[in-house]
């Protein structure tokens, strides 16, 4: 191969653009992820000391906040599944948490099941179960298995969502989403009741 003029324009390849893109993306989720740790989402959700204090407890619904600002109606449409395949998709959440739900107890009133999945928060299982309400949009139900104080519904508001959350022995939920907080807060006692967590 003959010697490239330092000033020579090199052609971009295929390969070449891919990596740059990769290495953008990873340089961007790190960068992110770094500002975050140093100084929290900017959203009132800023790490407190490491005493478990209530707003190092409540973290993790800022990450659940960013996350679900994403979603739009279209992120959820489509038919909803059948009471088998809901059951199905539970079934992979019950172990890690170790709940035994079922399509009744995080049924939603007024909102139609979409999919749950399994993810993880900070080394912890964190369920999402998500729905989609006619007039409002999509709306998640996370259950966060990690041991804590109990307590009844409280609310907040993170980045234009209302987060209507409570505590049990061993789990922490919560339900997001765009309705007013009365109406949030109504629901989320009446799955909460169905929990028992």
């Amino acid at each position: 191969m003959p010697p490239v003029a330092a000033n020579a324009v090199v052609p971009l390849t295929r390969r070449r653009l891919f990596g740059a893109i990769a290495a953008s993306v990873a340089a961007g989720v790190l960068g992110d992820r770094l500002l975050v740790r140093l100084f929290g989402t900017g959203d009132g959700d800023e790490l407190a000391d490491d005493d478990g204090g209530p707003d190092r407890e409540r973290h993790w619904h800022g990450v659940v906040a960013q996350y679900m600002g994403l979603y739009t109606r279209e992120t959820l449409g489509g038919t909803t599944p059948g009471r088998d395949a809901q059951s199905a998709q539970l079934a992979t959440l019950n172990r890690p948490l170790n709940l035994s739900l079922t399509p009744e107890a995080v049924e939603v009133a007024g909102a139609e099941f979409r999919r749950a999945q399994i993810l993880s928060y900070d080394d912890m299982p964190l369920a999402q179960i998500t729905y989609l309400d006619p007039r409002s949009g999509p709306l998640a139900l996370c259950i966060l298995r990690r041991p804590g104080t109990v307590r009844g519904v409280e609310q907040e508001m993170r980045g234009g969502l209302s987060i209507a959350y409570w505590t049990g022995p061993d789990h922490a939920a919560l339900l997001i989403g765009r309705l007013p907080p009365q109406d949030l807060t109504a629901k989320a006692e009446a799955v909460r009741g169905r929990l028992a967590i």
